[in-house]
């Protein structure tokens, strides 16, 4: 998610987890983050692809082709959301991404629909 050398964040933990966003199972590319200063980050990331939910690049780049020769949408956007933690209040952070992803999955949808015109 950042750079390996960058002087201000580490990643000190990455993963593909399965998360619940509004009541509904979703891949998130998760990881914890940690500033210079000590700040702790959780961080969720996921592509959306057409409205396709993905975490793999390298799908995404081949449903982006597949799309342009059938000569349909081929548009997407990553989505990227974090939130401050503590490892001892681990779970609260988990559930704060959750409600504000399910918050404002409409608005993003919305978005990508806006980019394509409709």
């Amino acid at each position: 998610m950042i750079r390996q050398k960058d002087p201000d964040w580490s990643n000190v933990g990455e993963r593909i987890a399965t998360v619940e966003i509004g009541g509904q199972p979703r891949q998130v590319r998760q990881a914890k983050m940690r500033g210079r200063n000590g700040q702790r980050l959780l961080v969720w990331q996921w592509n959306l692809i057409g409205q396709r939910s993905t975490v793999n690049d390298h799908v995404d780049k081949l449903i982006l082709a597949l799309d342009r020769v059938r000569l349909q949408r081929d548009d997407g956007l990553s989505v990227l959301i974090a939130t401050p933690y503590e490892e001892s209040e681990r779970e609260a952070a988990l559930a704060t991404l959750a409600r504000f992803a399910a918050d404002m999955e409409p608005a993003i949808g919305r978005t990508l629909d806006q980019v394509d015109g409709k």
